[in-house]
């Protein structure tokens, strides 16, 4: 019995058909439109998104706040947002010397 590989995007993780197959530096499959996103700094990934406008949101918030008890759940929260995000890049865009 033979075994299908399916390739998967790793950036949407979804399966890519040969027509619509590219590859980017690191020699992963990924659909070109993904990698054109991702090329262009747009984030293909909702929930990075999410977090990285929260932590704008709460930038903003933290530039005005007068509290120093909110400002630093301001900043604690930033701060786990921003990691939260690297850490999902990070696994989704190994480095090159990996």
């Amino acid at each position: 019995m033979t075994s299908r590989f399916i390739p998967t995007c790793w950036i949407c993780d979804q399966a890519i058909s040969l027509e619509s197959c590219s590859v980017d530096e690191y020699g992963k499959g990924v659909h070109a439109a993904c990698y054109a996103a991702k090329l262009a700094h747009r984030n293909a990934n909702p929930v990075i998104r999410e977090k990285e406008e929260r932590a704008w949101e709460l930038c903003e918030l933290a530039n005005t706040e007068q509290d120093r008890q909110k400002l630093l759940a301001h900043m604690q929260e930033i701060r786990q947002l921003l990691e939260e995000t690297e850490q999902r890049k990070y696994s989704r865009n190994p480095p090159a010397d990996s």
